[in-house]
Formats: C-alpha cells, sequence, structure tokens
C-alpha cells in the first residue's frame, strides 16, 4: 500500500507516540520505588555478605541494570536479633539479615500484618557452645555449675537460646527445654569474647559464631560443649536475608536487585576465601591476621555461604514444639518468598 507523505509521518507519530506510552508504563512501577535500601548488620563472618553488598555497591549495579537510578544503601549495626526485629517492626530497615530463630518468630507474629518471609539464606554455619569452666564437659553439667553464666546475643529468643532450648530438650525431656535459661545472658559476640578471654566475670560460656568461636577457642582451657550441627543432625542455615511483604509489593524491582546482588555477592565469596578474609579484616577492624580469617572460610564446615536453605523446617518445627511459635509450617517453602522456592531446599 502506498502512503502519502502527510501519511507516513501520521503513522510514523503514531507509532512513537504510542512506543513511549508503553515504555511510560513499563518504567511506571520502577519510577515509583524507593530510592534507599536500609540492612540491617550484626557482628560474625555469618553476616559478612551485608558488608560485601555493600562495599561493592551490587544492589546499585543490580538496579541500576533494572532501570533504577540513584539507588543509597545503607547498613545498621545490631547486637542480636531480637533489636534487629524491633527496626524492622518501626519501619528503620528494609531488609533484616539475622538468625533462622528471630526469622521464623517474626514469620508467625506477623502472619496477617507485615507478613515477614525470607528472600534467601546467606549462610550455612554451626554456632558453637564453648566453655572455659573445667567443671563443665556436657550439657548436664550446666545444671551443677556455680557461678556461671552463658552469652549469647539475645536471651530467649535468639538463634543461640533457641538452639540451647533444643538441645536442652533432647537431653532432658521437653518440659525441661528451658530449664537453662537462667543461666544466660545477652550480650554482643565482641563482649562475650572478652569476657571469656578474661576469665574475671560470671561469663564462662558463649555460644559463638565465627570468626569468635575459633577466637573463643584459641583461648587456654576453652573447649566445645556442642555445636548447633550436632543438635539439628547435620549442616543448616544459620543466617537470612528477609523483609516484609509491603516492601516486597511496593518495590518488586528493588526487591529483585537485592536478590541478586546478594546472589552475586555469595557466589563470590565462595570462590574467593583470601580476598574476602583481606576485606573481612579490613572493614570490620577484626584483631585476627587474614590467614586466619581464611583458614575460616575454606573449611566449609566452619562458614558455607549458600543460598540454598538448610532444614529450615526443622528448625521451625522445633521451634512450634517448643512452643516458640504458634503456627507450624509443614513445608519450607512457607517461611520463604515464591523467588526461593524452586531451590533444592529444606
Amino acid at each position: 500500500m502506498i502512503f502519502s507523505t502527510n501519511g507516513t509521518r501520521t503513522r510514523a507519530l503514531g507509532i512513537a507516540t504510542a512506543a513511549l506510552v508503553a515504555a511510560a508504563l513499563a518504567a511506571g512501577p520502577a519510577a515509583a520505588e524507593s530510592k534507599e535500601v536500609r540492612l540491617s548488620l550484626q557482628y560474625g563472618l555469618n553476616f559478612f555478605p551485608v558488608l560485601v553488598v555493600k562495599e561493592m555497591k551490587l544492589i546499585e549495579k543490580h538496579a541500576k541494570k533494572l532501570g533504577l537510578d540513584d539507588v543509597k544503601v545503607t547498613s545498621h549495626q545490631f547486637g542480636g536479633g531480637a533489636a534487629a526485629n524491633d527496626a524492622i517492626l518501626s519501619g528503620q530497615i528494609d531488609f533484616n539479615a539475622t538468625g533462622i530463630g528471630p526469622l521464623i518468630t517474626m514469620w508467625d507474629k506477623t502472619h496477617g500484618s507485615l507478613n515477614v518471609k525470607a528472600a534467601l539464606p546467606i549462610a550455612a554455619t554451626p554456632t558453637t557452645l564453648v566453655t572455659n569452666d573445667p567443671a563443665v564437659r556436657a550439657l548436664k553439667d550446666y545444671k551443677s555449675a556455680q557461678e556461671h553464666k552463658i552469652a549469647l546475643p539475645a536471651i530467649k529468643v535468639s538463634i543461640q537460646a533457641r538452639f540451647l532450648q533444643i538441645a536442652t530438650a533432647q537431653a532432658f525431656g521437653i518440659d525441661q527445654a528451658t530449664s537453662l535459661d537462667t543461666l544466660t545472658v545477652s550480650m554482643k559476640n565482641p563482649d562475650a569474647f572478652v569476657s571469656l578471654k578474661r576469665g574475671s566475670t560470671a561469663v564462662k560460656s558463649h555460644f559463638a559464631v565465627e570468626p569468635y568461636t575459633s577466637m573463643d577457642l584459641a583461648q587456654k582451657g576453652a573447649r566445645t560443649v556442642t555445636t548447633s550441627f550436632d543438635i539439628m543432625g547435620g549442616k543448616h542455615t544459620l543466617t537470612l536475608l528477609w523483609t516484609t511483604e509491603r516492601f516486597r509489593k511496593n518495590n518488586p524491582t528493588l526487591y529483585k536487585a537485592v536478590i541478586e546482588a546478594f546472589k552475586e555477592a555469595m557466589d563470590w565469596m565462595s570462590g574467593h576465601p583470601k580476598e574476602v578474609a583481606d576485606l573481612f579484616v579490613r572493614l570490620t577492624r577484626s584483631s585476627l591476621k587474614p590467614k586466619e580469617v581464611e583458614a575460616i572460610l575454606t573449611d566449609k564446615n566452619k562458614m558455607d555461604y549458600t543460598y540454598v536453605p538448610m532444614k529450615t523446617l526443622e528448625v521451625a518445627q522445633w521451634m512450634h514444639r517448643l512452643g516458640a511459635i504458634k503456627r507450624e509450617p509443614k513445608q519450607w517453602q512457607e517461611l520463604f518468598w515464591d523467588n526461593a522456592h524452586a531451590l533444592k531446599g529444606s
């Protein structure tokens, strides 16, 4: 068909206008999304992916790829999961990186309101109960321990507190699950390490994460009482990244950018232990030497940066048995947003 010059211009203009409208509509949701991502951060190598993502500007990188420019990323340090939970409830942060215990607690408590779920795991690593008390060799010895306190990030609700309850239930019966709670005190991992090292306080045990586990065990007379891998009968996810339904719904593009950023960070971290060790020592001002950190990172039974869920359902079911949560998940996918559902997890 032959068109006049004016007709051709009119049709071309119409096509161009339609394309611009379509582009505007496609870009609309992204343009309306938040320009900031606020992340929580705690102490330990299991939380280090948060700092790597921030240092390497990976969220900004993936956000730009998806059409979001000028995204600001900040991190906020907390001493434990309970404080981090309070921060997300009050709207101070957007993504929490916490132990699986605080995540499951929030998943249960926010059902029907904020609807918290995990975006993806960021570390499979044990938390280790270390003591320097010569009278304590096994869990049963805590029953008769004198002037003895167990330091952990938050009493009753931290993942270390939950694992202590699970171990106590396994050893003495479910009705005795909280019987050692009276020995626990809330303390940041760095402070707990210092207390154990000094040996001049009532803190004679520390439920630690790396690198504090290795630092604790390097002290004279220190030994392992048990680990969460022992308690759960194998390797499990310890730390996860999670957010609310509101943030995910209102910021689908930014949410995807965060997921891709953390995946890239963990893939890089798994293949570059020397560089990660150097970065950890520099960013956290650790007293450890890079070689010491590298030795931890190259042992997958000590630190595994993986986004495949491991034994998350089992931990949740234990917490239900303990009465820590009201709702019991039947599948691990119930704890996660659907971006993780295709993973071969547990």
